[in-house]
């Protein structure tokens, strides 16, 4: 088994970064926003929307994923967001922005107990937390198989095959999911394992208001299709 950033632009390739929503949302800040990117990759998105921002703050667990130069007026911090930690450095540093997102269901791959506190801790550092989320596919417990393919990451004209089995548990909400990666017609040769912790949006949405928070949520465009954004202030 390989680590997150061997198959990150594999996997990321396929997943939706819709500029349209983004930029829809920065243009609610009066002035150019300051942002805070929970999950920040390999900076996808500071590379898509960054003109858009005054200056562009990332958080991110894997330094692996994390290129040697993160563009102008970006800055990215190597922790892990589910704890306080880097929450109070932020703080410390005197650190406040417009926005926090959590875009691509970042959201999901925090464990079901720490997203709240999560949503919690970026409100310390802004008036208002975005959190793009898919709807689940699937929520009966059972195996299920996809099958797909990918750009090759080694920059040539060949096509990769890609296998998704996802294992899912109904009672405690949680997915278990097994990527395998190979050129098409050979041996896959990357896997990565990850486990989603998911709810549905409603829940979310009242998981979310239960803590005392006030919640907004969206879908249809710009947002895209499968997935929602929530809108989380105090």
């Amino acid at each position: 088994m390989t680590e997150l950033a061997d198959v990150y632009a594999l996997d990321m390739g396929r997943r939706t970064i819709d500029k349209d929503m983004w930029l829809a949302e920065f243009s609610k800040c009066t002035t150019k926003p300051q942002i805070l990117e929970v999950g920040w990759g390999d900076g996808r998105l500071s590379r898509l929307c960054g003109d858009h921002a005054s200056f562009w703050f990332g958080i991110e667990i894997d330094p692996d994923i994390v290129p040697d130069q993160t563009g102008e007026k970006v800055a990215v911090y190597l922790a892990d967001a589910a704890t306080e930690d880097v929450w109070v450095d932020l703080k410390d540093e005197l650190i406040f922005v417009d926005l926090v997102i959590i875009p691509y269901s970042t959201l999901y791959l925090i464990p079901h107990a720490q997203q709240i506190a999560v949503i919690q801790h970026a409100l310390g550092v802004a008036p208002k937390v975005l959190v793009e989320v898919f709807v689940p596919q699937w929520t009966s417990s059972g195996s299920y198989v996809q099958l797909g393919a990918c750009a090759s990451p080694e920059g040539d004209d060949r096509m990769w095959a890609r296998r998704s089995e996802f294992t899912v548990d109904a009672a405690t909400q949680t997915t278990k999911a097994v990527r395998t990666y190979g050129p098409v017609g050979q041996a896959y040769v990357h896997q990565l394992e990850e486990t989603i912790y998911w709810r549905m949006p409603s829940d979310l949405q009242s998981v979310v208001a239960a803590a005392g928070l006030k919640t907004d949520l969206r879908s249809g465009a710009p947002v895209p299709a499968g997935h929602v954004l929530l809108e989380v202030t105090k």
